[in-house]
């Protein structure tokens, strides 16, 4: 689709970080004309569409208005001698502009000095125009297509009229075998690129300390969780379902001791991803790692409530002799977390100003669980379960005073909290999904080479074996998916990547659900009991249709980041 030159700004990529100092310095004192003295700067970075690092320099100052160019430098890093030779280049535009009628940008200035921002570079004009990625021009109307293809070839004519040795470019390189040379270097840059395995090659290839903490996580879960989980099953059935079970804490001092606990604190979001991928098959192991979501926190400790039905709550504002209080009341429900014992602190976000915009609406404060006017009114099920002694409670606030210096922030913030830790949370309710799917998998499998029906096993039906191959299709598909989002997350921040956290966030789920039902069929009317752990892995997958943004919310998000790359 095509694009203005302008929509494919976006902000420096830290990879390509410059001097911007030492650049102003160097643009002020060679670019005729360039607005001073000491103007306002600003470096954005072309996204794509071009083999070396393009910067568009806006410079502004009192009296002299704003003006942009464009930087082309060599990329850093090690590369073929001739290879993105800037300096070739900038005689070339030169030479063509001062000499022939081919359109091309004027070019100020050439520098060779590395030690400006780090490669050589040169500065052109900035000309804003369109750009069309498919040369079949589709919605472009055909007299338009018309002028578009007569331009081209215009310029291309005006191309090959040009005689290099009469405009001074006769050393510009050799005439013979062309061809022929720029298939060998090619041949040289990609074996040399090969050899430097760049970081972005071979991203979703853990690296040996991820691949020993995993197999090291793996063993734990099957040495000390899964043997648990029928004890813990009782537990959460018994009349002290709302307490403790001993044993959690025990698990916990072992994690601990193992290196297994708090994994997510000193690794990027993919490698979380490929250690979590692993895990969350059973309903035990997050709490007992204490893998809890980014920015969630111990459960011990505190509780975020949110919910969907957010204008249910208001806050308001009291000032009192005993000085400044926010007074809260409404109601909040799927409080998750709050029916725990050891929850202490309440994160509540609520609204403190009806007028502002929308995104201004909402506060965040802090509230002791013990605050007169907190009423914990019941436990809410899914599906049946009570996830105990976890909980999912509503709440009741009535007149609960809560001291200003409670806020987070800052009124008006939010929204702004909430959108920082949903990315990450997000992402971790997909890997908790891969690895339930691969727990269904792994007792689907088995329950299929163990019963028989109509005289052989059920993994030697035809019907079973296409199944089985669709769970692990789709299966793979959502865990590489995940694996992206992680990447774009760590590399490019929760705003850019908050399309791909989407297309997660929509394909985890019903993966899940798919691979779990299945295996729930192939296990008759056990996998609809507590027998297994099937049912409640299916109860939790579906609640993440919902749970932090439904799947109608983050299509809608995908379609319009796939509108928004089409506009002109």
């Amino acid at each position: 689709m095509a694009k203005l030159t302008s929509e494919l700004l976006r902000p420096v990529d830290p990879a390509h970080a410059l001097d911007e100092a030492a650049l102003l310095r160097y643009a002020a004192a060679n670019i005729p004309g360039f607005p001073g003295p000491a103007p306002a700067l600003a470096l954005t970075q072309f996204g794509h569409g071009q083999s070396n690092p393009t910067y568009c320099i806006q410079a502004s100052a009192p009296g002299a208005g704003t003006r942009r160019y464009v930087l082309w430098k060599k990329p850093p890093g090690a590369i073929l001698q001739s290879a993105h030779a800037v300096e070739r280049e900038y005689q070339v535009l030169k030479a063509l502009g001062a000499h022939t009628d081919v359109p091309v940008p004027k070019v100020y200035c050439l520098c060779a000095d590395a030690s400006v921002i780090g490669t050589p570079f040169y500065i052109m004009e900035y000309l804003e125009g369109i750009i069309y990625p498919d040369n079949t021009l589709p919605g472009v109307t055909p007299s338009k297509r018309r002028a578009i293809y007569f331009s081209t070839a215009k310029t291309l004519a005006a191309i090959h009229k040009v005689d290099v040795n009469t405009i001074g470019l006769q050393k510009y390189g050799r005439r013979d075998n062309y061809c022929k040379r720029q298939v060998f270097k090619s041949q040289q840059l990609h074996g040399k690129n090969l050899a430097e395995s760049r970081k972005d090659q071979g991203k979703f290839v853990p690296s040996e300390k991820v691949m020993h903490l995993r197999k090291k996580l793996m063993k734990f879960i099957e040495d000390h969780i899964y043997p648990m989980e029928g004890e813990f099953y009782k537990h959460a059935q018994s009349t002290s379902r709302w307490t403790i079970h001993p044993e959690e804490e025990t698990l916990k001092a072992l994690a601990k001791k193992e290196g297994l606990w708090n994994l997510f604190i000193p690794l990027d979001s993919a490698a979380r991803a490929r250690k979590l991928l692993f895990e969350d098959g059973s309903l035990v192991s997050p709490g007992s790692s204490n893998d809890l979501p980014l920015g969630a926190g111990p459960v011990e400790v505190w509780h975020q409530g949110a919910t969907e039905a957010m204008a249910s709550s208001s806050v308001g504002r009291e000032n009192s002799f005993w000085g400044d209080f926010y007074v809260i009341s409404g109601r909040k429900w799927w409080t998750s977390g709050a029916m725990d014992p050891r929850c202490k602190i309440l994160i509540l976000m609520g609204k403190t100003d009806f007028s502002a915009p929308k995104h201004k609406q909402q506060s965040t404060i802090l509230v002791d669980i013990n605050t007169p006017g907190v009423q914990i009114k019941r436990p809410l099920l899914v599906f049946g379960f009570d996830d105990a002694p976890h909980g999912h409670a509503e709440i009741v606030f009535e007149n609960v005073r809560v001291p200003v210096t409670n806020i987070l922030l800052g009124e008006g913030r939010g929204f702004e909290i909430a959108q920082g830790r949903l990315g990450p949370g997000r992402l971790h309710h997909c890997m908790r999904l891969i690895g339930a799917a691969e727990r269904g998998m792994d007792l689907m499998v088995e329950r299929a080479l163990s019963r028989t029906a109509f005289g052989k096993r059920i993994a030697q039906h035809g019907s079973f074996l296409s199944d089985l191959a669709k769970c692990r299709i789709e299966l793979e598909q959502a865990r590489l998916l995940v694996l992206e989002a992680a990447d774009q997350l760590d590399r490019h921040g929760n705003k850019r990547a908050r399309g791909i956290l989407a297309m997660a966030k929509v394909a985890a789920p019903n993966m899940a659900l798919k691979v779990l039902d299945t295996a729930m069929q192939v296990h008759g009317a056990a996998g609809l009991s507590t027998d297994t752990v099937l049912s409640h892995l299916w109860a939790t997958a579906r609640t993440l249709r919902i749970a932090d943004g439904p799947d109608e919310v983050h299509r809608g998000t995908i379609a319009k980041l796939e509108l928004q790359r089409a506009r002109l």
